[in-house]
């Protein structure tokens, strides 16, 4: 979904909804996530978002996530779930 800010511009796209916030991929300016208050939403249309926020407001109002960045040493953690085979009935 698309997010549009309250000067009409699109912001990013809507990466995460949660009760109380949700989280956002802000590709307008700096790209970055930022998780921002759910009473910051005017509506929704479609798959568009509207916020009663504008740019410099979102920046006030809105927390950046930090991205841990993964080393190239650093192996990828698995749940542990391992596939098993299912006998067959006929």
């Amino acid at each position: 979904m698309h997010v549009v800010d309250a000067h009409d511009q699109i912001l990013g796209t809507v990466l995460l909804v949660r009760k109380d916030y949700f989280v956002i991929r802000q590709e307008l300016g700096m790209f970055q996530l930022v998780a921002l208050p759910r009473v910051a939403i005017n509506g929704v249309i479609g798959g568009m978002v509207f916020l009663n926020l504008t740019p410099g407001e979102v920046v006030l109002y809105g927390r950046t996530l930090e991205r841990r960045e993964r080393s190239s040493t650093e192996p990828i953690k698995t749940r542990g779930a391992r596939p098993a085979l299912v006998p067959q009935t006929t």
